[in-house]
């Protein structure tokens, strides 16, 4: 790929170039929702009606499923039932489905001014095998949301009392805070502290009432709808007037699912709540999201949108682009772009291998299919080490399957080691976007294709662009080749330091045996042109890193929080190849550059390591 130049995308394609292959007006068809007995503000069930809708629309070369304006309403009771796997998600049920979108080739959802709302348990849109199709208009939103809220009134020692917000039920059974809405009930399992005033994390807070820290408190009822916590001594007593999540359940019912498609463009759409995440896209090719939000209902009390990622994109290929998007108040990434590491567990042959996925919620993912090439890849060293054709693969089950290749696997891979399907890399362009005020991290870039983030603002309560690979946990692979982070507008990151990163720009593959001689994990990352307003030093924290350019950036204080002081120095990097630096402005104290254990200040123009 060419070297992408100022003011350019990746396919270096304009908007309108791109929007020709959805809209051809002398041979798209427009079906009318109305005609199926589809009619806005009923408060009717639309479900089986819809299912209708598109069932037509499959017989209509280039359909265009049209809603009027108005508010929609959508229940699980007649919607479309199957057992899908989706990743990074908790996967041990059937659903339902509102927009069962299977097999469909060259059809637009328009529904401008559409509100398409939800009750209990349902996926809005699942799309599988289908191409060339655009969604556009619509706002997605749940009647009751599948999450509980309230405000802390009071706290001492170790116990702490949270009124719940009005509109949201409950119920105390066993010790264990149970939320209920309409004919769901789930187990409370974390609390997340929230500053009523930002509505983002509040700061110093993080995970530290959830998962195996909220097991240690004790739950009794206080008062109609005051809910009393005691124990965990050692974390951060949360402030009075703060607002708190009660974290339930799972994450199941993502708003927009996307399964081995191509050319898929999401457009003007909003997603105030969903059970998972907002669009997650596995397999599929060519994902366009413009002028995508995530964000909070108008005039509602809530401090949370999406239950989990705004976007999330596995093992995708061609190019993923976000323009102009808004990301915010979901509680956990804005975006995340990966693929995933088969874990080596046995050698059965020569040439076969028992492979394994080992995260429960990528369990069922398809990651690799006879003809495709297959990267060998050092559990201890991340490094690379050959590649050999896939000739076969067997799933045994959800977890494991047998792999045969078309040759002899390299002597010296074997448990512990991992293989990996480069061919299924994105070619990334985040622009224009706005993300911020979320639970953990920015933009997660873990893919060897080329990526541009230019123009946008990201703040967040841990790193803003984190980079990372692990064959330890996730098992999210992506060894990056090329990242240029150009023009961006950094705000205040890590203000729940250190739980989500370890600056503001974190590259942080999870490497055993970190030391050049084995090789970098990441190519080369390039920041130039960004202003970093920031209540703390860490800009820049990376290892294993082949090559960073750091230019022309503006860096001052915020004031916004105290320091937190984790981060010693501006930018601190071990066992990387290479650096420059040039052209860089502090506000306040000189920026300082740590390379392993030489101290250097960044100024002026410096060149470290060899060509």
């Amino acid at each position: 790929m060419a070297d992408i130049k100022h003011g350019q995308t990746v396919r270096e394609a304009s908007d309108a170039e791109g929007l020709q292959k959805w809209a051809d007006p002398g041979k798209a068809q427009i079906v009318d929702a109305a005609s199926f007995g589809i009619m806005p503000d009923t408060g009717e069930d639309q479900a089986l009606a819809v299912y209708r809708a598109i069932q037509h629309c499959r017989t209509i070369p280039e359909a265009v499923l049209w809603f009027p304006p108005g508010r929609y309403d959508f229940w699980p009771e007649l919607a479309y039932e199957g057992v899908f796997t989706i990743s990074n998600h908790d996967n041990d049920c059937s659903r339902r489905v509102a927009f069962p979108l299977t097999g469909m080739r060259n059809f637009t959802l328009d529904a401008e001014g559409a509100e398409f709302i939800f009750h209990s348990l349902i996926i809005p849109f699942w799309l599988e095998n289908s191409a060339n199709v655009r969604l556009t208009g619509f706002k997605v939103d749940w009647d009751i949301p599948m999450m509980g809220q309230g405000t802390v009134v009071a706290a001492d020692g170790n116990w702490f009392d949270i009124a719940l917000d009005e509109g949201y039920h409950y119920r105390v059974a066993d010790g264990k805070l149970v939320v209920q809405g309409e004919e769901w009930e789930r187990d409370v399992w974390g609390l997340l502290e929230f500053d009523p005033l930002t509505r983002a994390t509040a700061y110093g807070s993080a995970d530290q009432w959830s998962y195996d820290s909220y097991g240690g408190l004790s739950v009794e009822e206080r008062g109609p709808g005051v809910i009393r916590y005691t124990g965990n001594r050692s974390a951060r007593r949360p402030v009075n007037g703060n607002k708190m999540i009660f974290r339930c359940g799972l994450r199941d019912h993502p708003a927009i699912a996307l399964s081995r498609c191509s050319d898929i463009r999401v457009e003007d759409v909003t997603i105030y709540h969903a059970l998972g995440m907002g669009v997650i896209a596995q397999n599929s090719r060519d994902v366009s999201l413009h002028r995508f939000q995530v964000t909070l209902r108008p005039g509602t009390s809530r401090v949370f949108s999406t239950k989990a990622d705004a976007t999330h994109f596995v093992y995708c290929s061609g190019t993923v682009s976000l323009t102009d998007c808004l990301l915010e108040y979901q509680l956990d990434d804005p975006c995340n772009i990966h693929g995933i590491y088969g874990s080596i567990v046995r050698l059965l042959a020569s040439d076969t291998l028992l492979v394994r996925l080992v995260h429960g919620q990528q369990q069922g993912m398809e990651i690799a299919e006879a003809g495709e090439s297959l990267t060998f890849v050092s559990g201890k060293t991340l490094q690379a080490c050959g590649a050999l054709e896939l000739a076969a693969v067997e799933r045994v089950n959800r977890e494991y399957m047998v792999m045969v290749f078309a040759g002899e696997i390299p002597a010296e891979f074997g448990p512990g080691d991992a293989v990996e399907n480069r061919g299924r890399s994105a070619d990334v362009v985040i622009r224009g976007c706005t993300v911020r005020k979320n639970r953990a991290r920015g933009l997660l870039l873990t893919t060897p294709g080329e990526v541009l983030v230019e123009d946008n603002d990201i703040s967040a309560p841990g790193a803003g662009i984190k980079i990372c690979g692990d064959v330890n946990f996730w098992f999210e692979s992506g060894a990056t080749r090329r990242i240029v982070i150009r023009n961006n507008r950094f705000g205040d990151c890590n203000y729940a330091y250190p739980s989500w990163g370890k600056a503001v720009i974190d590259i942080d593959p999870v490497v055993k045996n970190l030391a050049p001689r084995h090789g970098y994990y990441h190519g080369e990352v390039i920041i130039e042109g960004n202003s970093f307003r920031t209540f703390d030093r860490g800009l820049v924290r990376g290892h294993s890193l082949e090559r960073l350019v750091f230019r022309d950036n503006r860096v001052e204080p915020s004031g916004t929080y105290p320091p937190h002081g984790g981060a010693v120095e501006a930018v601190e990097l071990r066992a990387c190849g290479q650096l420059e630096a040039s052209g860089n402005s502090f506000a306040g104290q000189p920026g300082m550059l740590r390379v392993d254990d030489h101290l250097l200040e960044l100024s002026g123009e410096m060149r470290l390591g060899s060509e």
